[in-house]
């Protein structure tokens, strides 16, 4: 598939999980179902393993799992996104070869999640080492 290295610009649904609640594990059936649902709904494309959503509870394999999962019910032609972000570089650049791997076309990456990274974050409002009972 030859796509554009830019995601086109539309509409993209960032997807649901569903889970089978006896279980506690993915509900892959029920998620193949919305899949393809979504890709033949009019939308741009689908993003999978957003960045609002459960993927920071998923494993590893559970998240690969997904990207199978949406790339079987949507057909090899139809533009996947995955959610890569992670808490190292090692772990985003495992998650972007896992995505690649599932057939996903497109990578969402979050910056860091840390309040020191955030522009609002204030330095003064941490407590002084000296001033800390923590110790």
């Amino acid at each position: 598939m030859n796509l554009p290295k830019v995601p086109p610009g539309g509409v993209w649904a960032p997807a649901v999980t569903f889970f089978d609640h006896a279980t506690d594990s993915l509900d892959t059936d029920s998620q193949a179902t919305y899949y393809a649902y979504l890709s033949k709904s009019g939308l741009t494309g689908l993003v999978v393993l957003g960045t609002n959503s459960e993927t920071f509870l998923l494993t590893r394999e559970e998240r690969k799992t997904l990207l199978k999962t949406a790339r079987k019910a949507c057909g090899p032609s139809y533009p996947i996104m995955a959610g890569v972000s992670g808490h190292s570089t090692k772990q985003v650049l495992e998650f972007i070869a896992d995505a690649a791997d599932a057939g996903a076309n497109y990578a969402l990456l979050l910056p860091p999640a840390s309040p020191a990274w955030q522009p609002s974050f204030n330095l003064n409002s941490l407590p002084r080492l000296e001033d800390s009972r923590i110790f």
